[in-house]
C-alpha cells in the first residue's frame, strides 16, 4: 500500500484519553455550545469588526442572496487540488494563502452557514480545528434559520483589503490518515469505525464518483450523518435528547477510539462535530481520505450487495 501520508498517528497518542471518566448526558444538556449559534443570537455580531460570516455555498446560490457582508466558500474552494485522492483538505500554505485573499485575519471569528444541515459549515469548522483555528461558530440551521430570524438577504458581495493570515500551530487531534488506519486494523485494535454515508452506500448497493469499487471499510458500522439534523424541514440539529438516542447504542463509551468516514471526509466531518461539540465524545478522527480514497488501493473492503451502479 503506498497511501500518500505526512505523519502517522501513534497508537498510543490515539488511545490516551481512554481513560478519562465518562460526561454524563445530564452535564451535556446544560453545556453552552461555544461553536454552535442560534441565528437570533447573531443579529449582535454580524456588523461587529472582528467577525467574519462565510456562506458556504455554491456562488450561484450565494450570488441569488446571501447574508450582508458574506464572503463566499464553496467546498472545492477548501480542497487540496493538487493531492493524489479527491477531496483532501487544503495544505498549511493554501489555506493561509486563500484565508489572506479573503481578508480574513487571525483575530477574526468566523459564522458559517449553509443550506444542508451544517454539513458543508462543519467540513471547514473540521480543517480549521485541525489547523489549531477554534474561533468558529456554526449557525444553526443556516439559511432556513437566518431567513426565519429575520435576517434579510442581500446580493452585494463585500469588498476585503487582503491580509497576511498565518497558521501558528496545528492540532490534528481529530484526523486519521489511511496509512494509520490500515495499520490500526492489521493490528487488531480495538476501534470503532464508523460509516456515516447512505444505507446503499454503505451496503456496496449504490456507489459514488469517485470511488474505485462499492462497499465498505472492514468491521464498519453505520450511522447516516443526516439523522443528526432535522434535514427534511428545520435543517437544525437535533436535540441532546435526540442525538443521545441516536448515537448512544452504537457507542456507548465516549471515551473510547471512534474513526469515521464517508465518501470523502465532508459528512464524516459534520459527524464528528455532532460527536466532539454536542454530545462530548473525547476521542473521534475523521478520516479525510475517507471511501474515495480508501476503494482506489488494494485494501480489504466489505460489502452486502455488490454493484455497478454509480452516481
Amino acid at each position: 500500500m503506498s497511501l500518500k501520508s505526512s505523519f502517522l498517528v501513534p497508537v498510543l497518542l490515539f488511545f490516551a484519553l481512554a481513560c478519562q471518566s465518562n460526561q454524563s448526558s445530564k452535564s451535556l444538556a446544560k453545556k453552552e455550545f461555544k461553536t454552535l449559534i442560534e441565528a437570533s443570537e447573531i443579529a449582535s455580531l454580524v456588523s461587529q469588526d472582528g467577525y467574519v460570516v462565510v456562506d458556504l455555498r455554491p456562488y450561484e446560490n450565494y450570488k441569488a442572496g446571501h447574508l450582508p457582508k458574506a464572503i463566499q466558500l464553496w467546498r472545492t474552494d477548501i480542497e487540496d487540488a493538487k493531492h493524489t485522492s479527491n477531496g483532501m483538505m487544503l495544505t498549511k500554505e493554501a489555506l493561509q494563502s486563500l484565508f489572506s485573499e479573503k481578508g480574513i485575519t487571525n483575530e477574526d471569528t468566523l459564522i458559517l452557514y449553509d443550506d444542508k444541515g451544517s454539513c458543508e459549515a462543519a467540513r471547514l469548522w473540521w480543517i480549521l480545528d485541525n489547523y489549531g483555528i477554534t474561533t468558529t461558530r456554526i449557525v444553526n440551521g443556516g439559511v432556513s434559520a437566518l431567513l426565519e430570524a429575520g435576517f434579510e438577504f442581500n446580493t452585494k458581495e463585500p469588498i476585503r483589503n487582503s491580509t497576511n493570515f498565518i497558521i501558528t500551530q496545528e492540532n490534528p487531534v481529530k484526523h486519521i490518515e489511511g496509512v494509520a488506519l490500515k495499520a490500526l486494523l492489521d493490528q487488531n485494535v480495538q476501534i470503532t469505525i464508523v460509516d456515516t454515508r447512505t444505507k446503499n452506500e454503505y451496503s456496496g448497493y449504490r456507489n459514488k464518483k469517485g470511488a474505485g469499487k462499492a462497499g465498505r471499510i472492514p468491521t464498519s458500522i453505520h450511522i447516516d450523518w443526516a439523522k443528526a439534523v432535522d434535514y427534511n424541514a428545520s435543517k437544525k440539529f437535533r436535540s441532546i435528547e435526540e442525538l443521545e438516542k441516536i448515537y448512544h447504542p452504537y457507542l456507548p463509551n465516549k471515551n473510547e477510539p471512534i474513526i469515521v468516514y464517508c465518501h470523502s471526509g465532508v459528512r464524516s466531518a459534520h459527524t464528528t462535530f455532532v460527536l466532539t461539540e454536542l454530545l462530548g465524545y473525547t476521542n473521534v478522527r475523521n478520516y479525510d481520505g475517507s471511501w474515495t480514497e480508501w476503494s482506489n488501493y488494494d485494501l480489504p473492503i466489505e460489502y452486502d450487495v455488490k454493484t455497478e451502479i454509480f452516481e
